[in-house]
């Protein structure tokens, strides 16, 4: 049974919602802010640390890692990367917290966004829990099927077998989440259960 710390983390984490203000506009359902790289931080937020970060969203990664076998460590790591720990301009006005592109398959609201190329298309969620959700279902892919055959514990071959199957296009990608989990003792996630 989750204590009610965790319950009232999880109520906040859903009712964070927040969007690109006085700057959206929505045009066929794609969201178009003034976003110009992934880490270009939102000066309109109150920011919050990593630490902070994974104190508010440590359950979302637990739970996904029951549901989907994916690492605590490595989401949380990717989450805390991809986003600045929530304050990256994507993860505020897109709930994106893992740089998520819209793909072939994609039928929901886009963000444009300067990454690899300029004005790329990146999903929009309606909340951030959806974002946590769809990365757990984004690594179902074949490409990262590999992924599957490591022990869940062994975050440094989830990190390696990420960045091979091209996740992201960052040479340094897995020594990036390898730091971050092992800076953050993130790995001790990786061993929690939880009572439904």
């Amino acid at each position: 049974m989750l204590n009610v710390k965790m319950l009232i983390i999880m109520i906040l984490c859903l009712t964070n919602i927040s969007g690109c203000s006085k700057n959206k506009i929505i045009v066929n359902n794609t969201y178009t802010c003034s976003i110009k790289e992934k880490h270009n931080h939102d000066d309109s937020i109150n920011r919050i640390s990593a630490k902070e970060y994974i104190q508010i969203y440590q359950y979302y990664a637990v739970k996904e890692m029951h549901y989907y076998n994916i690492p605590a460590s490595v989401k949380l790591a990717q989450a805390i990367h991809e986003s600045a720990s929530g304050n990256s301009k994507l993860a505020q006005h897109a709930k994106n917290h893992f740089g998520i592109k819209c793909g072939n398959n994609w039928n929901g609201n886009i963000i444009k966004h300067n990454d690899d190329i300029a004005n790329e298309s990146f999903r929009v969620y309606e909340n951030i829990f959806h974002s946590y959700r769809d990365h757990s279902i984004f690594l179902q892919k074949a490409r990262y099927s590999k992924l599957f055959t490591y022990n869940i514990i062994d975050y440094k071959k989830w990190s390696y077998e990420l960045q091979k199957s091209g996740y992201a296009t960052d040479s340094n990608y897995a020594i990036i989440l390898i730091k971050i989990i092992e800076y953050y003792k993130l790995y001790s996630f990786d061993h929690i259960k939880i009572k439904e």
